[in-house]
């Protein structure tokens, strides 16, 4: 497609920042005229930012980030709060998604390094806020969910927040790559060692998930989160070709996994008992683990 090409001149460059920094700023001010509309905001937002980011010659970044930063900041400096909240995190991990898509970064890494992006910008904004408007946005949001339990909802809502950037980010990621047509070319440079670096991550973070629960709940939901992701994302390896004994084994680690979690359930505390469903996760990645350990000795077994 001809309108979404690589800028090669400098006032290509330059009109290419200026458009995306006033679409920007026209999304930004429709977030704080129709506040509902910032949820479609931030489907949307990333697509725009990652975008302009991929086509952008390297050199150009970081006056599309001070640019957008300070046009939207000073377009609704007079109600910040979905600002802060909502577009400045989209806007900078859009930023990132672009910059990391153009260096092919792996898929799975590529969203999830943009979801813990805007995690940590959120969590920046909320002292922000707190110091301009004195509203504390975590009291907002529990105000509004139906849980009289606040000490559960603020171990939970880092997590929540997190769910909710996986999605969106792998909305814009599916969006981009349709837009751009490059499904099979990112599928081919992905490979299985992404794969195989997730799913030895997952099982390490389903081990620190508990240990860290007994200090810290919020942190443990959290990284319980990141153990998931990457279960899921590896599962496709199971759908592969393998020997009989592979899925032998998850269905063995699988019951194992239930009945661990059935008996010790009672034994523990009721805000760390939940991660116990952590154990279905981990026999996943242990038989993903499995699954490529399998194919691996198939691709070898010819050659010998």
């Amino acid at each position: 497609m001809k309108r979404f090409s690589p800028r090669d001149t400098p006032t290509q460059n330059l009109a290419w920042i200026g458009i995306s920094v006033a679409l920007v700023t026209a999304f930004a001010l429709l977030s704080t005229f129709v506040p509902v509309s910032s949820f479609f905001v931030v489907l949307f937002l990333p697509v725009l930012t990652a975008l302009t980011a991929y086509y952008l010659k390297p050199s150009y970044l970081i006056l599309y980030f001070f640019a957008g930063t300070i046009v939207v900041t000073a377009a609704t400096c007079y109600q910040l709060t979905s600002t802060l909240f909502f577009i400045l995190p989209t806007f900078f991990s859009g930023i990132l998604f672009g910059f990391c898509l153009r260096k092919n970064l792996p898929s799975v890494w590529l969203i999830f390094a943009t979801s813990c992006l805007s995690l940590a910008l959120n969590a920046l904004s909320i002292p922000l806020l707190r110091a301009i408007y004195g509203i504390d946005v975590i009291d907002v949001v529990i105000a509004l969910l139906p849980w009289e339990k606040e000490e559960t909802l603020r171990n939970l809502l880092p997590a929540f927040l997190m769910v909710e950037g996986l999605i969106e980010n792998g909305i814009s990621f599916f969006l981009i790559l349709g837009i751009m047509g490059r499904w099979e070319e990112k599928e081919e440079k992905d490979g299985m060692i992404s794969t195989w670096f997730g799913m030895i991550f997952a099982i390490g973070c389903a081990a620190l998930s508990f240990g860290v629960a007994f200090v810290s709940p919020l942190w443990a939901y959290l990284i319980a989160i990141w153990a998931i992701y990457f279960a899921i994302t590896g599962i496709r390896t199971l759908f592969s070709r393998n020997p009989w004994w592979v899925y032998l084994t998850l269905g063995v680690l699988i019951l194992l996994s239930f009945y661990l979690s059935a008996y010790f359930y009672s034994a523990l505390p009721k805000a760390i008992a939940p991660l116990l469903f952590l154990s279905f996760f981990a026999s996943l990645s242990l038989s993903e683990v499995v699954s490529v350990l399998s194919l691996k000795h198939q691709e070898r077994k010819p050659q010998s």
